[in-house]
């Protein structure tokens, strides 16, 4: 992502106000606060967010984490210049609301960066038969992804634009 926003986008994060949307443990939040960034994360699990400020505070980072869900993002309309979304729209509830609720909140002209995995074939043998369900390649837990919850990009790219978010582009990536 960070190759994406600066040296494609030739974006500098500096002073960006920036929302990590399922945050984890924080790995990327920190790599946005070292750009500069003024980040906030939030993510459902306390437990996460409790280890991920733990982390940026031993750190020296100053990051907002906030436990919430990318359906109820708990933050006005139109105040962050960046959102990004990485591995999580394969896990939530409800996508649709997910989607509404980041372009609520992001500015006008702001980027929206995210990553997620197609609903191919392809997909649900490296992921879910490699990587996840068979023990000599197993690499995460079982039942960590649903194939049927992956998202194909027309379908993403119909749910951005039906909340006002424009695909500029989609790339996608191989095993």
């Amino acid at each position: 992502m960070r190759d994406v926003l600066v040296n494609r986008l030739r974006i500098k994060p500096q002073r960006m106000r920036t929302l990590d949307i399922g945050c984890g443990g924080g790995f990327l939040a920190e790599e946005f606060a070292k750009l500069g960034g003024d980040v906030t994360g939030i993510d459902p699990s306390t437990p996460s967010i409790a280890q991920a400020a733990a982390h940026a505070e031993e750190a020296g980072l100053a990051i907002t984490y906030r436990v919430a869900s990318g359906e109820a993002i708990p933050f006005a309309d139109a105040i962050f210049d960046l959102i990004y979304c990485c591995d999580v729209l394969e896990h939530v509830d409800d996508l649709d609301k997910v989607i509404a609720e980041t372009a609520r909140v992001l500015k006008p002209g702001g980027v929206y960066l995210f990553d997620t995995i197609n609903r191919t074939w392809l997909s649900k043998l490296v992921v879910i038969k490699l990587l996840q369900e068979w023990k000599a390649t197993r690499l995460v837990g079982t039942n960590l992804h649903d194939w049927a919850m992956f998202i194909t990009p027309n379908e993403l790219r119909v749910v951005m634009a039906k909340h006002g978010l424009q695909s500029r582009e989609f790339v996608g990536i191989n095993p």
